[in-house]
């Protein structure tokens, strides 16, 4: 149980002079995309000190180093993320 409840936001429209103002109130950033080509959104959740939890899918490994971020696998979304996150808990 990682106790999540009251814990977790979802943003639907962050304005580009508040982003890292909204970033900074987070630890991890979980990016759940089927396909990606950059992932400038990744970047910046790492320049704000966020750890990134995201599929393995397009330009995303090729982003960041192997100690900021963990993967989960596109086909098994659901179950990956679950132990990508559970290694960021632990």
């Amino acid at each position: 149980m990682y106790f999540l409840y009251g814990n977790i936001f979802v943003e639907a429209l962050v304005w580009p002079k508040v982003v890292l103002q909204v970033l900074s109130r987070g630890a991890i950033y979980l990016n759940t995309s089927l396909t990606e080509s950059f992932g400038i959104a990744i970047l910046e959740a790492a320049c704000a000190g966020l750890y990134v939890v995201s599929t393995k899918v397009g330009g995303v490994p090729e982003i960041l180093p192997e100690d900021m971020i963990s993967f989960a696998k596109p086909e098994e979304e659901g179950l990956y993320i679950h132990f990508s996150l559970n290694e960021v808990f632990v």
